[in-house]
């Protein structure tokens, strides 16, 4: 019997029995009513508390993301980090015959410019061969006193004013630095600092400049060691990240002279492209054939004509291969 049956009974009349019955079926629609809304209120809730577990995970989620952000900053590349800023002074310079940003156009300028395109086309990969490390170069005479750091700061500075390359001027000179004197700057740590572990950061030891697009690698501090520095694994490393780093990057490293240390044959191993600078009417032929053939056979040199009798800084440039 259902329960409408039982609630009219027997013993009614039809007319109360039709009004119990409507009643009863107004009270199962108000209880199937509150059943529904119960179990709406239960779903609601459920999938409030899934929300809030969503919502929980997505925290973490983005927690972790974050973490993992830090965890990437720590590890950028040393030199993208902030380095020391350090403030040329440009008349210095160009009172040691060293080009400068500037309108001007002088013989100078216009040297150097033939110097350097050569050398950028090696970069470009526009030569006839395909040169490893081409962004890399040295800058070596076979003796002292031949101009070497002034054609080196020379073409840095030339190089910097190209639109699109930046340059990182680099003193390997560890016998005898000269850059700080010639950019009179102060700073006492550089690259020796960094080879030996004195230092962990190469940006602790990187000088941007107000020089734009130039960046300085100091020599640092004489060392008892500097061919062994120049031999070891820390080198080999510092020049691939070098060379490879930055597509748009050219560093030109000032080199001990040739015929009076082994740093620059050591140095030559890792370079794409060599700059030999010769002092006219001083470096003998001997001496120069010397000191070229250090050099690998397969090695792309490019010789530096300086202080010739017209009066120009750089008066020739050409391939020795």
């Amino acid at each position: 019997m259902s329960t409408i049956e039982r609630a009219v009974g027997q013993n009614k009349s039809p007319v109360e029995k039709n009004k119990i019955a409507a009643e009863c079926d107004v009270k199962s629609e108000q209880e199937l009513h509150t059943e529904l809304n119960k179990q709406y209120l239960e779903k609601s809730s459920a999938l409030l508390n899934n929300s809030d577990e969503l919502l929980d995970g997505q925290d973490t989620i983005i927690a972790n993301a974050v973490k993992q952000q830090g965890a990437s900053e720590s590890q950028i590349p040393t030199d993208e980090r902030q380095s020391t800023q350090v403030e040329i002074d440009l008349k210095h310079l160009a009172d040691q015959g060293i080009i400068v940003p500037s309108e001007e156009r002088n013989i100078l300028n216009e040297e150097y410019r033939r110097i350097k395109q050569p050398l950028i086309n090696n970069v470009k990969g526009k030569s006839a061969q395909v040169i490893e490390k081409s962004n890399l170069i040295q800058v070596t005479s076979a003796l002292p006193g031949e101009g070497k750091t002034f054609t080196a700061i020379n073409l840095a500075m030339a190089i910097s004013l190209e639109f699109d390359y930046t340059v990182l001027l680099v003193d390997g000179d560890l016998l005898r630095p000269s850059l700080n004197d010639m950019f009179g700057i102060d700073e006492k740590r550089g690259l020796s600092e960094y080879l030996s572990g004195d230092i962990n950061s190469l940006s602790e030891v990187l000088l941007t400049t107000n020089i734009p697009k130039l960046t300085l690698l100091p020599a640092g501090k004489q060392h008892h060691l500097t061919s062994e520095l120049f031999s070891s694994g820390v080198m080999d490393n510092l020049f691939c990240e070098l060379s490879e780093r930055y597509s748009d990057r050219i560093i030109i490293i000032d080199s001990p002279p040739v015929l009076h240390t082994n740093e620059a044959n050591i140095l030559a191993k890792n370079v794409g492209q060599i700059v030999f600078v010769i002092e006219q009417n001083k470096t003998t032929q001997i001496e120069v054939k010397e000191a070229l053939s250090q050099f690998d056979d397969n090695s792309v040199i490019g010789i530096v004509m300086n202080k010739s009798r017209s009066g120009d800084s750089s008066s020739g440039y050409g391939y020795y291969y």
